[in-house]
């Protein structure tokens, strides 16, 4: 385990609208915004979204498995943003996504907003970690630099 100690910077509270892109929109805060690194909290409805819901076999490198829908589903989603290796902010999300007793959990690859969703964004401040390529994964993993 490798970790940092950072402090809580700026707090931004986001409303989505109705088919808002959700990593689109959150990254081009970060962009914006000049955050570098932050957690994201993120409650509300998805109109569509294609997940990560686990690797097909548990080896190196994964092979990812997708799920998908386009029912509009209830989602809770928990996630951080740190700079690629190009500087370019990322965000990596995980939630839980569910429509009655249909229930998804996952990695949100893409996803649009059903009628409203809320989310908050917390910067950290001096924390200096990165998304870096991973050659084992083949993914850009969180790197504690």
């Amino acid at each position: 385990m490798k970790y940092q100690e950072g402090s809580v910077g700026r707090l931004f509270l986001l409303r989505f609208d109705h088919q808002d892109s959700v990593l689109e929109e959150i990254e081009g805060l970060a962009e914006r915004e000049g955050l570098n690194s932050g957690w994201v909290w993120l409650l509300g409805a998805l109109k569509d979204a294609r997940i990560v819901v686990g690797p097909k076999a548990p080896v190196l490198p994964p092979e990812p498995v997708f799920e998908s829908f386009d029912d509009g589903r209830e989602v809770v989603a928990v996630g951080s943003i740190f700079p690629d290796d190009r500087a370019v902010p990322k965000l990596h999300i995980h939630g839980a996504m569910g429509r009655g007793t249909d229930t998804l959990a996952g990695c949100i690859r893409e996803g649009e907003i059903y009628l409203v969703a809320e989310a908050l964004v917390m910067e950290m401040n001096n924390i200096s970690a990165k998304r870096l390529p991973d050659p084992a994964s083949g993914m850009k993993l969180l790197a504690i630099t």
